[in-house]
């Protein structure tokens, strides 16, 4: 007898480069449990969608699209729809009623479970809202898949702030500085350019904070000098770089680089 088929799913992402890594490795978890990946949400039986909600036009979009992909499940295939990121993380249990055609909210630390979530939703269990209450970093981030092949990728290098700057809502959302270690960082590099990765663009709520919580200085710059050995690379980006975090080391490092 024939097995039953895993769900096709469509996945829009939205905002920011970091969100971007999330969804690509939303998209890893997903194909490596046998679900199939569909250009279109009209082919999809389950539509993700991961969201900013950083400003206020991002929260805007965020809406506007979650309301056009829940007509999929009136007028298409679509049985389950799935909102992702700042905005569950950000709102919480309260998009369960402004939204009720969502059948899931997940929380922006909750990538590693989001199968497990899929699975209760599939079964019939009801609609949830699962944040994530403590920080997370995925220090080996796992499967990911890239969404847009080409010669330069993303490179998430920490996660959260902890500048707590008057105007950004970020902490609160994303919680507070978490770095990868420079050895993680440098096996993903090394990932990305056997792919065929020219240029790797690092990013972070602020790059040049990279390592501080632990070392009590920024690490930026012992992580550039160990990603410029990465064979195979020959271009590193940063973005976010804070102008306060910019020093003599970290131009030294740039400086230095093949």
């Amino acid at each position: 007898m024939r097995g039953v088929p895993e769900p096709r799913f469509h996945m829009v992402s939205l905002g920011c480069p970091k969100n971007w890594i999330d969804s690509e490795l939303a998209v890893g978890r997903l194909l490596e449990e046998g679900y199939i990946s569909v250009p279109s949400p009209g082919e999809a039986d389950l539509i993700l969608v991961n969201t900013c909600a950083f400003i206020q036009g991002a929260k805007e979009e965020a809406i506007e699209t979650i309301l056009e992909l829940a007509a999929w499940k009136e007028r298409g295939r679509c049985r389950h729809l799935v909102v992702m990121g700042c905005l569950p993380q950000r709102y919480g249990d309260e998009l369960l009623q402004l939204m009720p055609e969502v059948d899931l909210f997940l929380g922006s630390g909750e990538i590693p479970r989001l199968v497990e979530h899929l699975r209760s939703v599939e079964a019939g269990d009801g609609r949830f809202c699962h944040l994530s209450r403590a920080p997370y970093l995925l220090e080996d981030q796992g499967p990911f898949t890239r969404l847009v092949t080409g010669p330069s990728a993303y490179l998430r290098i920490a996660e959260g702030c902890s500048n707590r700057c008057s105007y950004c809502a970020v902490p609160m959302i994303r919680g507070p500085l978490r770095s990868r270690s420079i050895e993680a960082v440098v096996r993903e590099a090394e990932l990305l350019a056997g792919m065929g990765v020219k240029e790797v663009i690092l990013v972070a709520q602020d790059t040049t904070a990279f390592g501080v919580e632990r070392a009590g200085t920024s690490q930026l710059p012992e992580l550039i000098k160990a990603l410029d050995q990465v064979e195979g690379l020959r271009w590193i980006r940063l973005m976010y770089v804070h102008p306060a975090g910019v020093d003599e080391r970290l131009v030294d490092s740039l400086r230095g680089a093949r």
